[in-house]
């Protein structure tokens, strides 16, 4: 933090999927819901990474996060693609502004489960 305070956070994470192991192009995702717990404040971060569906690109590789404060009130909604930008809209204000841009793929892609460059490090 600014001030030299530190912060900590408590992480509940979904589960890990592979897919396409014996046919098609692998990919590895995150999908269900996770919460990030700040122990200093007493924020959360309440978060749902979405499955691929098999008729619409709509929830692929979507996220969905909602901020509340110590007493649960809603104080930041963030939805978006991995794959793409995600959105931070303060709930306040109405504001929106994007908080994250994903990198390009790697040329090696297609070996590597075809994650860019974040998802790697994140795996």
């Amino acid at each position: 933090m600014p001030d030299g305070s530190k912060e900590t956070y408590s992480f509940l994470f979904p589960k890990m999927v592979v897919g396409n192991l014996m046919l098609g192009t692998r990919y590895i995702e995150a999908q269900g819901s996770g919460t990030i717990f700040n122990e200093r404040n007493g924020f959360t971060c309440n978060f749902e990474f979405h499955p691929r569906a098999w008729t619409s690109n709509y929830y692929t590789n979507r996220v969905d996060m909602m901020v509340k404060d110590d007493d649960d009130v809603g104080m930041v909604k963030i939805e978006g693609y991995h794959t793409s930008t995600i959105e931070a809209t303060d709930l306040a204000t109405g504001k929106t502004k994007c908080v994250f841009t994903a990198p390009p793929y790697r040329d090696d892609a297609d070996v590597n489960f075809n994650m860019n460059v974040v998802a790697l490090q994140l795996n």
